[in-house]
């Protein structure tokens, strides 16, 4: 049995994702996820803050230790758009390597967006037999491959990989909107004004028109996001107390849902924001950000509901490195 990391180094947290694998099935030892903020005011430095970079090493020393602890073989940690961004990354990798000894891999929108895509895809295609086969038969369909884009919205930039079910991939967008960017950009920190709102929801119409242009060929596919924004609207969807990974993986959301949600945070202050349930307090001041990036998504592909995986770029990586 092999036991193999993942590690993703985000713009808003980093996370950790530990398996087994033998006799060709992956099992799911150990998932966890900090909010780190390592992008925090990229937008207007283009550096990583050193506050951001302290939680982001002590963050991976502890996960470093979670794989010791779980006698770990493999591991593989990525960065992603914040390390794109940043002038000073080589400092940050050096100051990394020189407290845990881990080497970062640097990786470009394109590749982030493949990993995620198969972490998905995959990740759907071999659940257990016990998950409902109703939610999942249009992945299953032995006839023929729908077509599916899934898309991700971090902190610093969105991915989206255009595809089928069978994990063939006709293209990779990584579009620079993040929920943390594109918040400090536009919206106040305690509260979003609505003329603040529109500019920003004009904003990100604009980019989306001068990044994806014609889509025609993708108005019938099915969306399945992931990651931070789209996990935490559905938490909030459900009312939920304490995270409950099960029940978010597969969920499906209609746009008119999202948009009550995004209603209810654009009215409340920061503070306010923080007791709504099933959103971490650490997320309140960017997930109304966050929000309006997923509909403006879903208003531009035409599609009405988005489905929520809770397997994402960590899954990939793991596939990635077991040739699975």
């Amino acid at each position: 049995m092999a036991k193999i990391a993942a590690i993703d180094i985000g713009t808003n947290s980093t996370r950790l994702l530990i398996t087994s694998f033998i006799h060709n099935k992956i099992s799911t030892l150990k998932r966890e996820m900090v909010i780190t903020r390592l992008g925090k005011n990229i937008e207007s430095t283009n550096s990583m803050q050193e506050d951001g970079i302290k939680k982001t090493i002590e963050a991976l020393s502890g996960y470093l230790e979670l794989c010791r602890q779980h006698k770990v073989e493999k591991i593989r940690a990525v960065g992603t758009s914040v390390f794109r961004r940043a002038g000073n990354r080589k400092y940050f990798l050096k100051r990394a390597y020189e407290k845990t000894g881990l080497k970062i891999d640097i990786i470009s929108g394109q590749e982030e967006a493949k990993l995620c895509f198969e972490g998905v895809v995959k990740s759907l295609q071999y659940l257990d037999k016990t998950v409902s086969k109703i939610k999942y038969s249009f992945l299953r369909s032995k006839k023929e491959s729908k077509k599916l884009i899934v898309l991700d919205i971090g902190g610093g930039s969105s991915e989206l990989v255009f595809g089928k079910s069978d994990c063939s991939i006709s293209n990779i967008k990584s579009i620079e909107l993040g929920s943390v960017t594109i918040s400090e950009k536009f919206l106040n920190a305690d509260k979003a004004y609505p003329q603040d709102i529109s500019l920003m929801n004009n904003h990100i119409t604009e980019i989306l028109k001068k990044e994806l242009g014609d889509i025609d060929s993708y108005k019938d596919a099915i969306i399945i996001g992931v990651a931070g924004t789209v996990s935490t609207i559905g938490s909030i969807f459900l009312g939920m107390e304490k995270y409950e990974r099960e029940k978010l993986n597969g969920l499906i959301i209609s746009i008119e849902d999202i948009k009550n949600i995004f209603n209810q945070l654009s009215c409340l202050s920061l503070e306010d924001r923080k007791r709504v349930k099933g959103l971490q307090p650490e997320r309140a001041d960017i997930i109304t950000g966050g929000t309006a990036i997923l509909l403006a998504f879903l208003n531009y592909f035409g599609t009405a509901r988005i489905m929520v995986s809770e397997h994402d770029i960590l899954d990939g990586i793991i596939y990635s490195l077991c040739n699975f």
